[in-house]
């Protein structure tokens, strides 16, 4: 069991990427992964872009989820939207829940609202949640409605970790009194932020028999979310998943423009400094921690593994949906700059601005890379868009969208 060290690790402030990563001994810690071509950086990027190249995948079946009964919570959100969108175009009847009446505050449904059932409904409240599982009684439920952002869970831990967990309880509680007779499959969106942080070069690529160790109030009620649902599981037989989803990106519908990730999470961050510096606004690219390890998958792979696992997926068992390759995030900086012509000596780090948990314990590095075998395995399913597709899609998002 490691022990948490309080020695706080250097903040240096503002300085160039350059010097930061060659101060940082990360890159020899991690040197086995690249070896395995696990970890990708300038070095092996054509070798990791042909990988994609004529890679086939498994689809989700039109005559599984035609007319079917999907309800999905937090449909105005990044992934809950895409969803939908998916779900429409396979043919089944969308049932949404919103927090708030005000259609323009969600501007991902702006071309959609017309195909979904949309219900208003703080999920807090049980009463409400109960008389919509009651009309409704949906076949499959996707539950995406949280409080996502990790700053926002440091900041307001007991708003965040109520909301998130209460969502759930009421759901589950709802259809397990209502929906026992039409439910089908129950997913819940968990993450792979419940893992937390690796001590070990051995603990890489996280399987699901990784234990957690949680950084942030967001990822313990995203832990308490999945053994909620463990529990209704064998108390109730409902049928819930155990899917932890690694980080989800760029653009679920390029040619409109439309259900983008969200300007605070990171490769956007980035993208949008790169579409502003394109356009004269800004004359440096400024990231925060760039040896944090992340494993980056594109959210229309994501929609289709997340129904895919509704089709194949066994409840109650865990399964991880990730591309399998993860990336500092100071080389996803420095390749999608090299993209656009934008060199190094652009590239600035503010290591003030660094989470607490960054700045102290034991983690031989924040982040991990995910090992997706068993769901592959299970489902047929393959990411098929590569750290390039994320990358362009999102900055061409971003140059929609600068003045």
């Amino acid at each position: 069991m490691p022990t948490f060290n309080m020695k706080p690790r250097e903040v240096i402030g503002m300085e160039s990427i350059e010097k930061i990563m060659k101060k940082s001994n990360i890159r020899q810690t991690l040197e086995p992964l690249y070896q395995d071509d696990k970890l990708i950086d300038e070095g092996n990027w054509d070798k990791y872009l042909r990988e994609f190249e004529g890679i086939k995948s498994n689809v989700p079946t039109r005559e599984f989820w035609k007319d079917k009964k999907v309800l999905v919570t937090g449909v105005g959100g990044f992934v809950g939207s895409n969803i939908a969108e998916k779900l429409i175009k396979l043919g089944s009847r969308v049932i949404g829940i919103i927090r708030t009446p005000e259609l323009h505050k969600y501007p991902n449904l702006h071309d959609l609202e017309d195909s979904i059932e949309l219900h208003v409904c703080d999920l807090t409240d049980y009463g409400h949640v109960d008389e919509i599982v009651k009309e409704e009684k949906p076949e499959i439920l996707f539950h995406y409605a949280a409080i996502s952002f990790v700053p926002t869970s440091l900041k307001e831990p007991n708003r965040v970790f109520q909301n998130n967990v209460s969502s759930a309880i009421n759901l589950l509680k709802a259809i397990s009194k209502h929906g026992q007779s039409s439910i089908q499959a129950i997913y819940t969106a968990l993450s792979s932020e419940q893992y937390g942080y690796m001590t070990h070069l051995d603990e890489f690529p996280v399987k699901e028999n990784q234990i957690f160790r949680p950084t942030s109030p967001y990822s313990v009620s995203k832990i308490a979310t999945e053994y909620i649902g463990e529990s209704f599981f064998y108390n109730s037989k409902l049928p819930v998943l155990r899917i932890r989803t690694f980080n989800q990106e760029s653009v679920g519908n390029p040619e409109k423009m439309r259900r983008a990730r969200d300007d605070r999470f990171f490769t956007m961050v980035v993208a949008k400094q790169i579409a502003e510096y394109q356009s004269g606004e800004r004359d440096k690219i400024i990231i925060q921690n760039p040896n944090s390890l992340r494993d980056f998958t594109h959210i229309r792979d994501s929609v289709a593994a997340h129904l895919l696992g509704v089709e194949k997926c066994k409840p109650n068992e865990p399964y991880n949906v990730c591309s399998g390759y993860g990336i500092l995030t100071g080389d996803f900086t420095k390749i999608a700059c090299h993209l656009y012509d934008i060199s190094e000596d652009k590239i600035y780090c503010d290591t003030s601005k660094l989470r607490p948990y960054e700045m102290y314990g034991d983690a031989l590095v924040h982040g991990f890379v995910g090992d997706n075998t068993k769901f592959c395995q299970e489902t047929g399913w393959r990411p098929t868009l590569s750290l390039e597709d994320i990358i362009k899609e999102s900055v061409e998002y971003q140059e929609s969208r600068v003045p």
